[in-house]
């Protein structure tokens, strides 16, 4: 009687601590980040100018490039627009759509919320820009491909270089509660 009293007191505390161990870990997976640049590209005589990326989670909170205003600053255009499409490359079907309004000097990432669309995980997505003006680059990695799941495209077509971008997911915690229930013999 007492070997078995003892294997519950040790079986109960180990048991507890596995499950609830993996009760609160996040379900999602990393946010994707190529932070290097070597130099920007006209949005205006390059468009579209895009990224190709492969989902790695099913809900992505924000996609943004890093933006370059010091293309003919004079022109004082507050915006320009990006649209998201299915698969590698512009020939997919477009998902989504924004129009930036930015200050005219700004420099950063241009960020647009896509919390609303479900992403297939494994799936390949291109977001590219669009501008009717000479007054908006983006910031890229000139003919090295850092990102290798995906790569930029520019001038009608895709190159082996990277924009300056980054994917990131919504921060999701899935948390289990199992209530355990320890009995006597």
């Amino acid at each position: 009687m007492g070997v078995r009293k003892m294997k519950k007191i040790y079986l109960a505390p180990i048991l507890f601590i596995f499950l609830f161990s993996f009760g609160s870990a996040p379900v999602v997976a990393g946010p994707i980040i190529q932070d290097t640049e070597s130099g920007s590209l006209s949005i205006y005589y390059y468009q579209p100018v895009g990224q190709s990326f492969l989902a790695e989670d099913a809900k992505i909170k924000w996609i943004g490039a890093y933006t370059d205003p010091t293309y003919w600053p004079e022109e004082n255009d507050l915006s320009f627009s990006v649209e998201l499409y299915e698969g590698d490359g512009i020939s997919g079907s477009s998902i989504f759509s924004y129009i930036f309004n930015l200050p005219s000097d700004y420099s950063g990432y241009a960020d647009f919320d896509v919390s609303s669309i479900t992403f297939t995980v494994g799936q390949m997505y291109t977001f590219a820009f669009y501008n009717d003006t000479r007054q908006w680059g983006l910031k890229m990695q000139w003919y090295t491909n850092p990102y290798l799941q995906g790569r930029s495209y520019h001038a009608g077509g895709g190159a082996n270089d990277d924009l300056r971008f980054h994917v990131l997911p919504m921060q999701l915690q899935q948390s289990i509660y199992l209530p355990l229930i320890l009995k006597g013999p």
